[in-house]
């Protein structure tokens, strides 16, 4: 097996699924979309998500509802929206005096599709390279959350070392001191992208086996689990575009 090959497919997945998803919330922050849209307490996936807290004032209202102990969100969600309405924040005041500073929808739709180029993008250099080469063919052919899988990882712990705390990957819980809880919208979509695409790599993959799997690993919450599970049929909805 081309292991370099079998990489970049697994990247160019990851890029469609984020294009897509970016095209797919536009759709549903059109104003009728909108009218329809659930309380964001009721909301079930991704994608409803990201289009229902296209309002900033709504995001920071609800967030801190839910740190305030006024539970319309779990706290981990609730967290995760702060740490959104943070990065938005930190954008903000970056912007040099004089130019347009970007709606909120617009920085998180572009903060979405700007993830693409980057994602996975170390795997294929130093000191990185080396160990894919070897173990990509391995992990393919075992089962996601097994014990031969396991053995893997540990084995490759040098790559996935630099590979989780390199600044571009920001979409593993690892990267973060905290995990799940220090991650912000842009990097749990980046997130559930992976682990769709990921699913594909392997002969037996199952996304919602993934989520399950991983809600114990990086302690998620019911609701950050339950947003993963009802993305899935929007990655279903991708597949016919993705390279199996």
């Amino acid at each position: 097996m081309d292991w370099r090959a079998e990489t970049e497919k697994h990247i160019r997945n990851v890029q469609s699924l984020l294009a897509g998803f970016a095209e797919h919330v536009v759709m549903d922050c059109s104003p009728e979309a909108a009218q329809a849209a659930p309380p964001i307490h009721e909301v079930r996936s991704l994608p409803e998500m990201v289009a229902v807290v296209s309002d900033m004032l709504h995001v920071v209202e609800c967030a801190k509802s839910v740190l305030g102990g006024a539970h319309e969100l779990d706290e981990q969600v609730g967290t995760i929206l702060v740490n959104t309405v943070d990065a938005y924040e930190a954008y903000i005041a970056g912007v040099e005096t004089g130019r347009p500073v970007l709606p909120f929808r617009t920085w998180l739709l572009d903060g979405i599709v700007a993830r693409a180029p980057g994602h996975d993008a170390s795997k294929l250099e130093e000191p990185e390279a080396p160990i894919f080469a070897e173990y990509t063919a391995k992990l393919k052919g075992c089962t996601y959350g097994s014990d031969e899988y396991k053995q893997f990882l540990h084995e490759m712990k040098p790559a996935l070392d630099h590979h989780y705390h390199h600044p571009a990957n920001r979409h593993h819980p690892e990267h973060f001191e905290g995990g799940v809880d220090d991650m912000n919208l842009i990097d749990v979509v980046e997130l559930a992208c992976d682990w769709f695409a990921a699913g594909l790599r392997h002969a037996d993959g199952n996304f919602a086996k993934s989520v399950e799997h991983n809600t114990e690993r990086f302690k998620l919450s019911p609701m950050t689990a339950q947003l993963l599970r009802g993305t899935e049929a929007f990655f279903e909805m991708m597949r016919p575009q993705l390279e199996e």
